[in-house]
Parts: structure tokens; C-alpha cells; sequence
């Protein structure tokens, strides 16, 4: 095997011979056979282990069940959804981020947010995501069309993977409903019939897997965020429906940039000055901002974890080959 050599053992066994892939262990002598055959399943468990494929969890919604679902969402229920809060905050996060906005600016940091115009490219994609978990609460997120270059369709959606499936069990929640450029409770009504996530995002969460894409029963009529990977931008804006901002009610965007090197092995980006929390989970991270045209506007991440350090921000999973396979595997999952 490529990379194999001879580690010598000049002991009271005699010469023994072994992968020099295991120099770092064996710093000691190896005294019996037992130990080396130890060693060799623990190194084919962990080749084997790196070696899977990495699984999707598709679910499609038919009959029934759609139709359930979007009869589901009376104004009543769509205006007391609560806000689906970017996960992974330990309390002293929290109190951190309820504190006052205005506070940062006398601190010196600048957060250059402001309301986005819903009527207007690319903010017209964007809608609030609402669902329901596995223990009957109602809840809201942010989501927004998306597209893979040179593609026609503009019936995916994309959110954060913790607003379709619970981060700890796995399992899906339901009643899923897209409202298109909501706007202090109105906007544009799509059913979900497909949704995907990785495998791997549940049970443990993991942050690179923090992202989920949906299939609606129409086109966005609008048109779509171009996907592209490896986040070739420093700086972007981020897009979502913050409770910290006007209790969620509109479409806010903030300009910031990446805060810490990402390389093509990165798991996840960090976006700083970006201040938005509950119910932004899932808006897109727009670079090559272009208000009014159809050029630029790429989707490069999404809102998902917050992090503190000196200044505010949010990270969100690394875009990577991954991501655009996801997509694919969602957008032909009804055919």
C-alpha cells in the first residue's frame, strides 16, 4: 500500500516489521501479537470509516399531507409561530445578544443593517419558512429560492437543516409552508412536496450539515439565488427575518464579511458583523449584491450559529460539493 515502509523492533521477539504509518503509536516496543493486531483493526476501522458515502434523508409530501399542511396555516397560527432560535447558544450567548444594538455602536462597532425591499431582486426571493416540531410547537425561520448556475428551475428552496429536523433525534417536523416575500404577516404561499438534509446533520448537529433544501409545488415566479461553493467573496450580506429586529415582522439584510480563513477542508464560515438572531435561521448569505438585476446575487452560506468574540457574528456551514449534491438529489426527488 502507498505509503508503507519498515518500522524496525530489535526487541527479545526479533525483527518485526510494520506500517511506518504507525511510527507516531508505537513508541514503545511491541512485546506480543495481540498488541499489533489491535492496532491493525483500529487502523482499517478508521479507513473504513472515512471511506462512507455521505447519505441523504429525503422526504417527499404527497396527497394528503400537503394538502394538510397548507390548510394548516391560518393567520392566527403564522402570527404567533415563534421564532426558531440559531442553535448552539449556551446562556451567557444569550444574555450577550439581548443586550440593546445601540450598545455596539457606542462600542465602536458599526452594523451597517438595514430593512430590505421585498418587492425588489434578490430580496424577492426570500420568505419566512413556518413548521411544526415533533412536540406541537409552531415555528418560523428564514428561506429563500435558490439555483445551480446555468440552471432553469426556480422551484428550490433552501433553510437551515435545524428548521426541517431536530438537531438531536433526527427526526422531521412537519406542516412546512414557504411564504414568499412575507411582509409583516403577507407574501406569496408555497407548498413543500421534497425536502433534504445529510444523514450526518443529525443526531450530533453538526454545523457543516446545517443546511436543508425543499422542493415547492410552483416556481418562485421571480427567479432564484445562484448556489456557488467555496465562498470565493470576503465580503457579503446577510438576509433573514431577525427577532431582534422589529420583532421579525420584515426583511432585514447587514453587510459584513468572513471574520476567519476558510480554505477547501473548512467545515464551517464565519460571517462578522452580522447582529441577527432568533428566526433568521436559514437566510441566505448573498455576495455580488446586485438590487434590481438579474446578474450576481450568489448564495454563498446561511445564517445558522452565532458566535462572540470582540464583535458580533453568525457562522454557518462551509459550501462545498456537498451542498450542490444535496440540491440535485432534491430537485429530481419526484421524478
Amino acid at each position: 500500500m502507498e505509503g508503507f515502509g519498515i518500522l524496525e523492533d530489535q526487541g527479545e521477539t526479533g525483527r518485526k516489521e510494520y506500517p511506518r504509518s504507525l511510527g507516531h503509536v508505537l513508541n514503545r516496543k511491541v512485546t506480543d501479537k495481540m498488541n499489533y493486531i489491535v492496532f491493525v483493526f483500529l487502523i482499517l476501522y478508521a479507513a473504513s470509516s472515512n471511506s462512507q458515502e455521505i447519505k441523504t434523508n429525503i422526504l417527499a409530501i404527497e396527497g394528503p399531507e400537503l394538502k394538510r399542511a397548507e390548510a394548516y396555516w391560518t393567520k392566527n397560527r403564522i402570527k404567533n409561530a415563534r421564532p426558531f432560535p440559531l442553535i448552539n447558544a449556551d446562556e451567557e450567548t444569550l444574555i450577550q445578544f439581548q443586550e440593546p444594538i445601540e450598545s455596539w455602536k457606542e462600542n465602536g462597532i458599526e452594523i451597517n443593517s438595514a430593512r430590505a425591499d421585498v418587492n425588489e431582486r434578490p430580496f424577492s426571493y426570500n420568505g419566512k419558512f413556518f413548521g411544526t416540531t415533533n412536540d406541537g410547537v409552531d415555528f418560523q425561520c428564514s428561506a429563500s429560492f435558490v439555483k445551480e448556475a446555468e440552471s432553469e428551475n426556480q422551484n428550490i428552496i433552501m433553510t437551515a437543516a435545524h428548521c426541517v429536523r431536530d438537531h438531536r433525534s433526527g427526526h422531521w417536523f412537519g406542516n412546512f409552508l414557504f411564504k414568499r416575500a412575507y411582509n409583516d404577516g403577507g407574501g406569496q404561499d408555497f407548498g413543500i412536496n421534497c425536502v433534504g438534509a445529510w444523514d450526518l446533520y443529525a443526531p450530533a448537529g453538526h454545523a457543516q450539515y446545517d443546511y436543508a433544501f425543499m422542493r415547492t409545488t410552483t416556481d418562485s415566479g421571480v427567479g432564484s439565488l445562484t448556489l456557488i461553493k467555496d465562498i470565493p467573496y470576503d465580503t457579503f450580506t446577510a438576509t433573514g427575518y431577525p427577532s431582534n429586529y422589529e420583532s421579525g415582522r420584515y426583511l432585514y439584510q447587514v453587510s459584513g464579511r468572513k471574520f476567519l480563513p476558510t480554505s477547501r477542508t473548512s467545515k464551517v464560515v464565519y460571517m462578522a458583523l452580522n447582529p441577527f438572531r432568533g428566526e433568521s435561521s436559514g437566510g441566505p448569505w448573498i455576495a455580488d449584491l446586485r438590487i434590481g438585476s438579474t446578474e450576481g446575487n450568489y448564495a454563498v452560506g446561511l445564517n445558522a450559529h452565532p458566535f462572540i468574540r470582540i464583535i458580533p457574528g453568525v457562522k454557518g456551514p462551509y459550501f462545498n460539493d456537498a451542498v450542490l449534491g444535496l440540491y440535485q438529489k432534491v430537485r429530481v426527488c419526484h421524478e
